[in-house]
């Protein structure tokens, strides 16, 4: 699933959940604006909250070419865990 697939409902409640504008992820989903890998991690938290599966790797470059979130999904398919 990516950002432009959600609802509205849905992207309202996403932008709640993760701490951002509706509007910031409408923009996103258009290709008009950017993710930071922040932004992206948490979006991808706020959506397995709701049942849905948004990949940060689909969000953010840096995070499609990070050789650690690359290991974290082959060890654990599905579900990123954070290493704190």
């Amino acid at each position: 699933m990516n950002l432009i697939d959600l609802t509205p409902l849905q992207r309202r409640r996403l932008a709640a959940l993760a701490g951002c504008s509706e509007g910031a992820l409408r923009h996103a989903s258009a290709g008009r604006r950017g993710i930071s890998s922040q932004m992206a991690i948490r979006l991808e938290r706020a959506a397995r909250r709701m049942g849905l599966v948004l990949r940060r790797e689909d969000m953010n470059a840096g995070c499609k070419g990070c050789e650690f979130a690359k290991q974290c999904r082959k060890a654990s398919p599905g579900v990123m865990k954070t290493v704190t």
